[in-house]
């Protein structure tokens, strides 16, 4: 019903909220925290509706046989986070103080590849692509990557501290097996 999609929140409203709590002025640890909740919060969310969907109604029958109108009704935005949300928090646990935000950021990241490469393994996609057969499937892009690598060069705010504990952290990143090497084609 049209009262109940305007409050429906989208994929947009999500990565407000997301930023929102970077701007609180708030702990950024906290912040970093909350942006994966939020992200949890709308993974769950989109699979309680996924679940939960009604059966569609074939056309002409039941409450649309009463639409006189030629207008098509909008489609509801999915709920299930496409890629401005990951990289959302990925920016926000990248730019905070949280102890593990290198450790935390390369999890969202390994998610995303993973997810991403079974998709287009078991499709007839080509890998890197993004799958079209599952909506729910977001494949990293250069922003996902580049706030990765901003959460291993900036861990502290000490000069040297940063570039000690950056090269650790990017060590930490470059720990991947073959299987994780993904090789761009031209």
């Amino acid at each position: 019903t049209t009262g109940e999609s305007l409050l429906r929140p989208n994929p947009a409203s999500f990565v407000n909220a997301i930023y929102g709590w970077r701007y609180t002025g708030m702990s950024d640890a906290l912040c970093a925290e909350q942006a994966q909740d939020i992200l949890e919060l709308m993974e769950e969310l989109a699979n309680y509706e996924d679940t939960h969907k009604p059966d569609d109604v074939v056309k002409g029958e039941g409450d649309k046989s009463n639409n006189d109108d030629d207008e098509e009704e909008e489609e509801e935005e999915s709920l299930w986070p496409d890629v401005r949300v990951y990289n959302a928090v990925l920016h926000v646990i990248s730019r905070s103080s949280h102890p593990q935000k290198v450790q935390r950021s390369h999890a969202l990241l390994a998610k995303m590849r993973n997810a991403c490469f079974v998709a287009a393994t078991t499709s007839d996609e080509t890998i890197g692509e993004k799958p079209q057969t599952n909506n729910n499937v977001v494949c990293p892009n250069t922003r996902s990557y580049n706030n990765v690598l901003s959460a291993c060069a900036f861990l502290s705010s000490g000069r040297t501290k940063r570039r000690r504990k950056g090269k650790r952290g990017s060590n930490k990143f470059d720990d991947t097996n073959d299987d994780d090497i993904i090789e761009v084609t031209p």
